[in-house]
């Protein structure tokens, strides 16, 4: 049948333009008269596709046709089954082009919220499916596309509300998806208005924080929306503390290595200058590292693992605060604090004159550092066990991180 029955259009212009069926045509330029007499004589064009495997339907979606789209979704119900061949048993709503995406997808891509609106009125079942390959819901879709009101409006839908939180094929959530492409409303109303799990990690190992890329525009506003999140944010001070602890054992590495260098001397007074000057140095090197331990445990303090109570008469209080493994890291994390801001004042407020003065005051530091130390790594061992689930199969995490923890210090106390 040519397009040509209904409208006077050159046929041959028309077959070089469009390609597939007259109700390809009839779509895409959006006459609504001539594809409703197509769909009413001919219902079988609905399921007929392009080359590019696009019916009707992902053409009037991806386009915006809302009329023309309502009429061939009417269709697919009034008509017979037999009369609309559907593919491998699909319904025309649900059937994929070569790019794996059905008509809704399409639809999400594209943003609409009218033929959003229209699917899930006449074919809610369309989004239960998929893209073929990555595997991506109409969220992670509308999420990718940075398609805000589309997102917004199937997310206030309570029928979709499970399907908020699958994973794709590499197992992103619309989280990790749209932290990816920098759209601070979605991360924001992701965020403050659903239930979407912040530190899931997709297959990769990645949390949603860690796809921030700091040279986007959004960084900063991305980077404040994860930061004031209702879950829990000690993940990010545990990678801290971590940093803060290599930064440690770097900088006592450093200060042996001064304290060597003043021993081999054999001149005199070479030796007495030097070691003035090394003393001087680790005095400094170890104020700082007394500085970092006394930030690192302040920020955990302030932050501490499991979270905090969002409202009730906790509001504020730890989520955590009854169970052992938190009292041991409150505990330890206070004597770490502490100590390090005791070091901190003798180091800066106590100025001796004398060298032999001077080493005692050092080695009563030094000494203090290595307690700090000790307790910031046990503080470190019993906020994992707070953050991690208590699974069978996660079990071994926490003695892992027991291990690391003991055979580093030990290892670095025998090094000292």
């Amino acid at each position: 049948m040519a397009a040509s029955r209904f409208v006077e259009v050159n046929p041959s212009m028309l077959e070089e333009t469009y390609e597939g069926s007259d109700l390809h045509v009839a779509t895409r330029l959006g006459y609504v008269v001539l594809a409703k007499k197509i769909i009413e004589l001919y219902p079988s064009q609905i399921r007929s596709t392009n080359s590019k495997g696009d019916t009707p339907l992902h053409i009037a979606a991806s386009l915006g046709h809302t009329s023309i789209l309502v009429m061939m979704l009417m269709s697919t119900q009034l008509h017979n089954p037999c009369e609309i061949q559907t593919q491998n048993g699909l319904k025309p709503a649900e059937m994929m082009n070569n790019d794996g995406l059905t008509p809704l997808h399409c639809a999400a891509k594209n943003g609409s919220v009218k033929i959003l609106r229209e699917f899930l009125d006449k074919a809610p079942s369309s989004f239960n499916l998929v893209t073929r390959g990555n595997k991506e819901t109409v969220f992670h879709i509308a999420a990718k596309h940075k398609n805000n009101e589309a997102f917004i409006f199937m997310a206030n839908n309570a029928k979709l509300g499970q399907l908020l939180h699958e994973l794709d094929a590499n197992g992103n959530t619309v989280l990790h998806v749209a932290v990816s492409v920098g759209s601070v409303v979605l991360v924001n109303y992701l965020i403050n208005e659903t239930k979407i799990d912040v530190i899931t990690q997709n297959k990769r190992g990645f949390a949603a924080v860690d796809l921030l890329k700091e040279n986007d525009d959004n960084y900063l506003p991305l980077y404040t929306a994860m930061c004031n999140s209702k879950t829990t944010k000690h993940p990010s001070s545990i990678k801290e503390v971590m940093n803060f602890e290599a930064q440690v054992f770097s900088e006592l590495k450093k200060m042996q290595n001064q304290i060597v260098r003043v021993q081999s001397r054999e001149s005199k007074n070479n030796e007495f200058e030097m070691q003035s000057e090394a003393l001087q140095n680790s005095r400094n090197t170890i104020t700082i590292v007394a500085v970092l331990i006394a930030s690192v445990t302040f920020t955990c303090g302030i932050n501490p693992p499991g979270g905090l109570y969002q409202d009730g008469p906790y509001m504020g209080k730890s989520t955590a605060g009854r169970t052992l493994a938190f009292k041991i890291f409150s505990i330890s994390n206070t004597i770490a604090l502490f100590t390090s801001v005791c070091m901190v004042i003798l180091l800066v407020s106590v100025m001796p004159c004398r060298t032999n003065s001077l080493k005692k005051l050092l080695i009563l530091t030094y000494r203090m550092m290595w307690v700090a130390i000790a307790a910031m790594a046990i503080a470190y061992v019993a906020a994992t066990w707070v953050t991690l689930p208590h699974l069978e199969e996660t079990k071994w995490l926490v003695y892992a991180t027991l291990a690391i923890a003991s055979m580093t210090v030990v290892v670095a106390d025998l090094e000292t």
